[in-house]
């Protein structure tokens, strides 16, 4: 018998019995459960009865007797639908998930969602694979793959970046020889001897971290040199106050900053380095990588404001760190030293408790002063803040705090049953559903740069209406899936990468789009590498029941969904080949 149909007989003997509607999509054709119909054996007799024998006798009453039977629980089976409907109904009016349905009905939508996921999970390999193909096939070793024309583009200094961003990518997908063929490039051809200013801040997250990622799954002693290569060169970036410079030239070993900060640091890109710089100080053994990137959270401990929220620009003066602006954004310019706080300390296997502080306290600032609720449907969001005035905005960059608050509760000190987790774990779930409907709301089904909230509205895309393949959202919906089991989050998932197939994917690659209030938006000819480096694997992680990834106990994410061990898991970090 083929697996198939060993499959589809255990979910028809679980569900015996049971009248259900099941939604296209939810489990793969090859279960033939697309319509509302009785699932469970076919019933064997004449035709004058269920289960007779020439259609006579005492048999033909049990069978009356069943069929009676079968009916009360059929009208039981369509009340409690019914129930469940409303409270679905309610829930979405109110801006909230759908109820999770619990107890033996859960187990049997478990087995159900793997066997379905584990057929999403492939094709969402199939796009990495589409994807992978366009940019092996016309621009091997470039930065990036231009995905309509094939053009090969050098716009980060030529340091293979789409390259290097995807190499975990290829691995957890199970995409070895793909993985091996880069391996050799990056032995023979990746230098960094690059005279262009590059940001010192994206050169971390997705070089040095695709890098420390790509030793940490395969320990191949490669991948580890030529982090150390990159990590040396970007430890010229801290200067003055012990801060990183926001640009560094990595063939002169110097840094500078750009010139439309006048000389200010960004708060996002001096706190998301932490990750990367420890990883590769405990792989090395060479603790100055820690150290000088550890300082910089210990000099913002020390001048942090009283409500945790920390205002986006930082400027150095004569040795004197200090706050150069009032804006407060979990967005552009914030958003991920928020979330080192929170993965430092699971990186370290939670022992650095003025990390875990830290982010508690900005936590509490933000449910406080920046949590908002729209009007009518109640949907939950982080505004932005200048001064004392509240902005009624959020960027998609912000969606990253579902998954990030779900985390944070499920670690809290005090346990997941304690007052600040069961806030927290609440909040991400309603900021989760939030995103979600960012992508519901468009006419595309693709969701905006930003979106601002307005009385009696809920929400409008921004003047920011394009989409740039981000993974936010997806990030979140993984995490919190991991997290709780909930499967709403994979139907949610799944809607979105039908979309991205139907708007973003082109002949060669996957692009970007202009206006995602368009039924049929126009594509930006642009593909950046955290699509395949985050957007898809996030998906891929999403559809993966078998997954070895683990976000509670094993692995933590940089800002670039590079997955790395934390240290408790690193008995030692010989290479294997």
């Amino acid at each position: 018998m083929k697996l198939a149909e060993r499959l589809k007989k255990r979910v028809e003997a679980a569900l015996e019995g049971v009248e259900r509607v099941v939604p296209r999509g939810v489990l793969p054709p090859m279960f033939g459960l697309h319509k509302k119909e009785k699932v469970g054996p076919v019933p064997k007799g004449g035709d004058e009865g269920v289960g007779t024998v020439n259609g006579g006798g005492k048999t033909k009453d049990r069978a009356e007797k069943k069929k009676e039977k079968a009916e009360k629980r059929e009208k039981k089976a369509e009340k409690r639908k019914k129930r469940a409907e409303k409270k679905k109904d309610k829930a979405e009016k109110e801006g909230g998930p759908p109820p999770k349905i619990g107890g033996a009905g859960a187990a049997i939508l478990k087995m159900e969602d793997d066997a379905a996921t584990r057929v999403r999970r492939d094709a969402v390999k199939a796009a990495m694979q589409h994807a992978w193909k366009g940019y092996s096939d016309h621009a091997f070793g470039a930065d990036e793959v231009q995905p309509s024309s094939g053009s090969a583009i050098n716009n980060w200094g030529g340091m293979g970046n789409t390259l290097v961003d995807s190499l975990d990518t290829l691995w957890i997908m199970g995409m070895k020889d793909e993985f091996w063929k880069c391996r050799d490039w990056v032995r023979d051809k990746l230098a960094y001897n690059i005279s262009k200013p590059m940001s010192t801040f994206e050169t971390t997250i997705r070089s040095l971290g695709g890098l420390l990622a790509a030793y940490d799954w395969s320990g191949d002693k490669v991948f580890l040199d030529k982090a150390i290569d990159l990590g040396d060169r970007l430890l010229y970036t801290f200067g003055e106050g012990g801060l990183p410079k926001g640009q560094s030239l990595l063939r002169k070993e110097t840094a500078s900053n750009a010139g439309w900060l006048n000389g200010q640091l960004v708060l996002a890109e001096i706190g998301t380095l932490q990750v990367e710089f420890r990883y590769l100080a405990a792989a090395s053994g060479n603790k100055s990588y820690a150290e000088r990137s550890e300082k910089v959270f210990h000099i913002m401990n020390e001048i942090k404001p009283k409500d945790g929220l920390y205002p986006t620009r930082v400027s150095v003066r004569n040795g004197k760190v200090k706050f150069s602006n009032s804006e407060i954004s979990f967005g552009a310019m914030g958003d991920s030293f928020y979330e080192y706080m929170l993965k430092i300390w699971l990186q370290g296997g939670q022992k650095e408790s003025m990390y875990r502080t830290m982010y508690d306290e900005s936590m509490d600032g933000m449910v406080n002063q920046l949590i908002q609720k729209s009007t009518p449907g109640g949907l939950t969001y982080i505004a932005e803040r200048n001064a004392n005035r509240i902005i009624h905005k959020m960027d998609h960059l912000a969606c990253f705090m579902g998954g990030l608050l779900a985390l944070g509760a499920y670690t809290d000190p005090g346990g997941l049953e304690s007052e600040r987790a069961q806030r927290d774990l609440q909040l991400a779930k309603d900021i989760t559903y939030t995103c979600y409907q960012m992508y519901k709301r468009m006419p595309s089904g693709i969701a905006p740069e930003a979106i601002t909230f307005s009385a009696g509205r809920d929400f409008d895309a921004s003047n920011a209406r394009y989409y740039i393949l981000r993974p936010e959202t997806v990030e979140s919906f993984f995490i919190l899936n991991q997290l709780t089991g909930d499967p709403i989050y994979r139907e949610w998932g799944w809607e979105i990468f039908q979309s991205i197939e139907k708007h973003c994917r082109t002949e060669i690659a996957y692009s970007g789009l202009r206006d995602v209030t368009q039924a049929k938006p126009t594509q930006d000819h642009k593909m950046e590498s955290f699509f395949l480096a985050e957007t898809l694997k996030y998906l891929y992680l999403l559809f993966d029941p078998d997954t070895p990834v683990d976000v509670l106990k094993k692995h933590v994410f940089n800002t670039e969904a590079h997955p790395l061990r934390r240290f408790d898991q690193l008995p030692d970090l010989k290479p294997k080949r």
